[in-house]
């Protein structure tokens, strides 16, 4: 049985409040390029995440971007040792999140089995509906439609809004397991060294809504479409750790 969290938290998306402090400091054409740029600017592109949870190396992550005009798929494929597979379970997600007016939205997304054959689990968003639907089970939820949704397996939804008005917002994190609400903390600007490179980031921490102690932390990367280069995710006080790997 999958338990969810169904508060419906009614909340400003991040085109809108961008476009209110952009207003006050520019002119449309401004406000709109600028909203726009981050949607715009993502491209197709695979990349490479090195595992740690805990203490211990647990094998990687990679990450499919593909991008067409109007949609945006992601494929998450964990590539785990021996040990870890005996705490973290290895999945195939494969999410599909469509572009309207330059601002993206999590569409559906389902988790194949260990063959790649199967889908096991998977979920769709009906925002003309106002409904997800989850399968198996059929199972049929009712959503506000001003609801900002994330995937657990990639932060598209994050990477490509405006960063710094995120401070405050509320957003569901769906997986075709279940459905998680959490809130952005103030985002900080942060420089970080790792693989013998400087990175200007933003530092953007979201906060499980009823629990401080779970909390997904993001450096995301200012001068290269604001791709992750470290994502931390905390449960239970125990950290898994993802780094982002140089190109082959």
């Amino acid at each position: 049985m999958i338990r969810l969290n169904l508060k419906a938290i009614k909340s400003k998306t991040a085109l809108a409040v961008c476009g209110l402090m952009l207003l006050a400091h520019g002119s449309p054409a401004q406000v709109m390029s600028q909203a726009m740029s981050q949607a715009v600017a993502l491209k197709s592109q695979t990349l490479r995440y090195s595992i740690k949870y805990g203490k211990h190396n647990a094998g990687e992550l990679e990450i499919v971007i593909e991008r067409s005009q109007q949609q945006i798929k992601t494929t998450a494929i964990s590539h785990l040792n021996i040990l870890a597979r005996m705490f973290i379970t290895g999945l195939t997600v494969e999410n599909w999140f469509d572009i309207e007016h330059e601002k993206v939205y999590l569409k559906s997304g389902h988790m194949l089995s260990h063959d790649h054959k199967t889908v096991e689990r998977s979920f769709v968003i009906d925002r003309k509906q106002g409904l997800i639907k989850l399968q198996p089970g059929e199972q049929v939820i009712p959503i506000n439609i001003e609801d900002i949704f994330e995937s657990p397996a990639f932060p598209i939804t994050l990477i490509t809004s405006d960063i710094e008005s995120i401070q405050g917002q509320t957003v569901r994190e769906i997986s075709p397991k279940r459905i998680r609400e959490y809130v952005y903390l103030a985002p900080e600007q942060h420089t970080l060294e790792l693989n013998d490179r400087r990175f200007e980031t933003w530092k953007v921490t979201r906060q499980k809504l009823g629990d401080t102690t779970r909390t997904v932390t993001l450096w995301l990367d200012k001068n290269n479409q604001q791709i992750p280069v470290k994502i931390i995710a905390t449960k239970k006080n125990k950290d898994t750790v993802m780094t982002l790997l140089p190109e082959a």
